[in-house]
């Protein structure tokens, strides 16, 4: 699916360093993409673009991201991420995170806890736990891992089943910060009723498809909650997504800006946001998955033709406005903090690729979060 839509684009495939566009699913280490001509636009050659430029560290890591959503809650005046948006978490290789979430347990010794990896994914390394089990409790304290808070009242679907969402959020760039969640998705829905005193590791923990859960498009979640509840959720993932995509950056992963001055490409995120409503209908961010998981021919043809109809878009958009970015050279100018003509700076930020007005033009599928509309 991604080969043919570059390919309707006029991209060919390329076993040498005559390219344009680098999309992969894994990130390539920088320091073999930092050999490649650090030119940039000289001799006329349009910029070259990557995907993944392993900024957003907390992409796939639970751990930074815990740490990064406390930087983000402070920035906007709260001394603890606030339990509206955010599940309780700690991060237990820290001492006086796991000091705290210990005190939490002894105040409330039946409420259920989520043990998870900070880079594990597809549902694994991930254990279900309360006061009780002291083992795997002592265990985990000073290892990386999170203790999440069991969420006791999602909301579920008309039968009583539990879900999460897939979103896809494409950053084109990060300095500044261009952000856009793509307007269709995907459900995860578990097949069992959901049994909110007496959770089960089995039936309520999951974030793919398997034999015990359902994916359908997001569109369907949309048409069963109805056009006010649907607004209202669409309103507040935008915010919490620009909260944590658009907040405390430099504090937690450096200065942005040198993603284009020390590199000699440009390069852009798409990533996988997994997010539960709780009964308020109101979203919470489980994780950031580096790789968004574009497959459509792994589960069946039943599935793979729903997969096609939610993804081919998606990547199709998102081919259109990489054949923009490195083709149009014209287009490709510096967005923000451009020196003037009389400036002989050379420090001076460049920013390259195409305004966000450009942008909204070619990502006809997408919902811009950042900069806000």
């Amino acid at each position: 699916m991604v080969h043919s839509a570059f390919e309707d684009a006029g991209f060919t495939a390329v076993a040498d360093d005559d390219w344009d566009v680098l999309f992969t699913h894994f990130p390539v280490k920088h320091s073999r993409l930092d050999a490649l001509n650090r030119s940039g636009l000289d001799g006329g050659r349009p910029r070259r673009l990557v995907n993944h430029c392993q900024y957003f560290t907390a992409a796939g890591q639970k751990c930074i991201l815990a740490d990064h959503i406390v930087r983000v809650a402070r920035e906007l005046g709260h001394e603890r991420p606030p339990l509206d948006k955010h599940l309780e978490t700690y991060v237990l290789a820290d001492p006086q995170q796991a000091a705290a979430w210990m005190e939490a347990l002894r105040r409330d010794p039946s409420r259920h806890w989520l043990l998870k990896d900070c880079s594990g994914g597809a549902s694994q390394g991930i254990d279900l736990v309360n006061s009780w089990n002291e083992s795997m409790i002592n265990e985990s304290i000073g290892k990386w891992r999170v203790a999440q808070a069991y969420m006791s009242n999602p909301l579920t679907s008309h039968r009583g089943q539990k879900f999460h969402v897939r979103l896809y959020v494409l950053i084109t760039s990060w300095a500044p910060v261009h952000a856009w969640v793509y307007e269709d998705g995907l459900v995860f829905r578990s097949k069992h009723a959901h049994v909110g005193d007496r959770p089960s590791a089995e039936r309520d923990i999951f974030s793919a498809f398997s034999t015990d859960v359902d994916v359908l498009a997001l569109s369907a979640l949309w048409e069963e909650l109805g056009s006010s509840s649907t607004q209202k959720a669409q309103a507040s993932i935008s915010e919490l997504l620009a909260e944590v995509l658009g907040s405390s950056l430099e504090a937690s992963f450096g200065d942005p800006r040198a993603l284009e001055s020390e590199r000699g490409y440009s390069c852009f995120d798409l990533f996988g946001v997994n997010v539960m409503f709780d009964q308020q209908v109101r979203p919470y961010i489980l994780e950031v998955n580096m790789g968004p998981n574009l497959w459509v021919d792994r589960q069946g043809k039943e599935i793979e033709a729903m997969l096609r109809m939610v993804k081919t878009p998606l990547v199709r958009q998102i081919v259109a406005w990489a054949e923009a970015t490195v083709r149009h050279s014209a287009a490709v100018v510096p967005m923000s903090a451009a020196p003037s003509s009389s400036s002989s700076d050379s420090s001076a930020e460049k920013v390259y690729g195409l305004n966000v007005t450009a942008e909204e033009s070619l990502l006809v599928g997408f919902h811009r979060i950042l900069p806000p509309s």
